[in-house]
């Protein structure tokens, strides 16, 4: 419509501009210039358009990582980023002093660089920097790189550095689709988001059911520092391997050098029940071992998740809802190789779940401005179980209490606050205040 309104009004003054009896010159100039101002109406038109449909999520990813998807081919090019200010209490729950001095991060800066090659080979990746300075405690990784062949709605092919599909953050981590200044702690201490192998696998979608089936190279149990086959890799890389605190968190290999002594599979399931409810769940299993002999025996150390999952999205109502466990086999093994004793066992059963509620406040008026209290419950426990002749530390079994405030000016720049209530079993929880920004583009 706009191009059609600009095209009459040049005509207009085309038409009105020429004298009784113009010459062909003069006649052939002002065509020439009348095609090069509908020229750049058209391309103009054709940048808004672009713009409307870039934040559109495309198989499951997020917003500013689904730009790529939208172009017919070339290059696209995103991002996002966060500050994140945490002020910690100067007591935990005993009493005690806490000992945590406030700080004041900027936490990410991601870019996502993509290139469409054609109409069914599609390029996508994220680098990211965090805290700012490699120097101190930062690090640039590459969080993703995919390269898909898109053969159909429902049935897809993607190889490369992946994002594993379990849980609602792992693929959606952007500042800007979430509650909370920090991620949910179930989705970083139980599913260790963000959580990236390498692999491949197939991806689809057929009417409301949406599916995800990768293998990738596994996780690593037992850290690099430790004299269990891993020399050749002290120098490449500093794997921790799993933990009491953080379960397999430490046992990501991120793409880097990765050992594929040993392999897992993940798949994941979403159905849209209705416009605005969704259920889905995923599951990850494979051997962690990595080839470690430990006592003469061979760890396999196998390791196994499940999540299910629901949301529910109702005239400015949000509930959300996950529960997850975790095992791993030969846990007493791990423990012998990672030299861990007493109450630093790793757990051999592992449990969480959160419950969210927000409302947008604006959702009765139409003004583009959101603004949404929450409160979030979690409950989690990293050492729901350990190996005989180890104990649990109690301050693993975790109860966390967030209120908060998610304000979006407009839907790609984010202000976020809220109250974070930390308790566990040892009574050594510090609670703390979070003050974030963030963006995505």
């Amino acid at each position: 419509m706009k191009l059609k309104v600009a095209t009459f009004v040049l005509l207009a003054g085309f038409v009105g501009g020429v004298r009784a009896e113009p010459s062909l010159q003069e006649l052939e100039s002002r065509l020439a210039d009348l095609t090069k101002e509908v020229q750049a109406l058209k391309e103009d038109e054709k940048k808004d358009e672009s713009t409307k449909v870039a934040y559109q999520p495309v198989y499951g990813l997020s917003p500013a990582a689904s730009k790529v998807y939208h172009l017919k081919e070339g290059v696209s090019l995103g991002g996002y980023g966060e500050m994140v200010y945490q002020n910690y209490d100067g007591q935990k729950d005993d009493g005690t002093a806490s000992g945590k001095k406030d700080t004041l991060d900027f936490l990410r800066f991601v870019l996502y660089a993509g290139y469409r090659f054609s109409e069914k080979f599609v390029l996508n990746s994220e680098i990211e920097f965090e805290h700012a300075a490699e120097d101190k405690r930062g690090e640039v990784s590459v969080e993703m790189v995919t390269l898909d062949y898109l053969w159909s709605s429902p049935l897809n092919v993607r190889g490369g550095l992946l994002l594993l599909p379990v849980g609602f953050v792992n693929e959606n981590h952007e500042p800007t689709v979430y509650h909370g200044v920090l991620r949910p702690s179930v989705e970083r201490n139980i599913i260790p988001s963000t959580w990236r192998e390498n692999g491949a696998g197939i991806f689809g979608q057929v009417g409301p059911l949406s599916y995800k089936g990768y293998v990738i190279n596994g996780l690593q149990a037992v850290g690099d520092l430790h004299e269990h086959g891993f020399n050749q890799h002290k120098i490449l890389r500093q794997s921790k391997g799993f933990q009491a605190s953080t379960g397999v968190r430490d046992g990501r290999q991120k793409g880097s050098s990765a050992l594929a002594e040993d392999w897992g599979w993940v798949g994941r399931l979403d159905y849209q029940v209705v416009p605005g409810v969704a259920v889905g769940g995923s599951v990850y299993s494979g051997d962690s071992g990595q080839g470690a002999m430990v006592a003469g025996e061979e760890l396999k150390a196998k390791t196994t998740l499940w999540e299910t999952r629901g949301d529910i999205q109702w005239n400015g109502l949000e509930l959300r809802g996950i529960y997850t466990r975790l095992s791993v086999n030969q846990a007493g093994l791990v423990n012998v190789a990672q030299g861990f004793s007493g109450n630093k066992s790793v757990g051999e059963k592992m449990w969480g779940g959160y419950g969210q509620l927000a409302y947008n406040v604006f959702s009765v008026c139409d003004t583009g401005v959101y603004l949404a209290p929450f409160v979030r419950y979690e409950r989690y426990n990293t050492q729901h179980r350990v190996p005989g002749g180890y104990a649990t530390n109690p301050a693993n079994d975790r109860t966390e209490l967030v209120y908060g405030l998610t304000f979006e000016p407009i839907a790609t720049v984010v202000l976020k606050g809220e109250y974070q209530n930390n308790r566990n079993r040892a009574d050594t929880g510090v609670d703390q205040w979070n003050f974030g920004m963030g963006y995505m583009f």
